[in-house]
């Protein structure tokens, strides 16, 4: 049991020792790898910032050009709405023309109403599209920086 006891303590006391320098060679190696993620990072971090910041004033340029195109949906929106919906019966012998060019207007403006609609629909789409990616790139910033910063550290 003694021998047993002395040989177990001489291969825990190995096992430390194997232990010991394993930690320090991993410890090692992670010094080496932050070094040269650190070096692989600034020759690329400049590159990848202004890419990143063109594709965010490009996403937010459009953001801007579907905002103003809602404005205006929505502004001939509220035109059609405070129109009046039935307008008066026309009098007198041009009645027949008058009708004809109503209903035609009438269809005129559905049409409108509709096309309206759908370039909303357009709109809401390019917006969710454009948050999407302006979120994307946003994201990779976040990773960007704090990379960098586990670099650093």
């Amino acid at each position: 049991m003694e021998r047993q006891l002395i040989s177990m303590k001489v291969q825990n006391l190995s096992l430390q020792k194997q232990h010991a320098f394993s930690k320090q060679q991993l410890q090692r190696m992670k010094v080496q790898i932050a070094t040269l993620m650190q070096l692989q990072g600034s020759r690329a971090d400049p590159a990848q910032l202004e890419r990143l910041q063109s594709m965010l004033s490009e996403k937010n340029g459009e953001m801007q050009n579907l905002m103003m195109k809602l404005q205006r949906l929505e502004k001939v929106e509220m035109l059609l709405k405070s129109q009046p919906a039935n307008p008066g019966p026309a009098e007198g012998g041009e009645g027949q023309d008058e009708t004809y060019y109503t209903d035609l207007l009438k269809m005129k403006l559905s049409n409108t109403v509709k096309d309206a609609e759908r370039l909303g629909d357009d709109l809401s789409l390019q917006r969710m599209k454009s948050l999407s990616e302006s979120q994307r790139a946003l994201e990779l910033e976040r990773k960007l920086y704090s990379s960098e910063r586990l670099l650093k550290q």
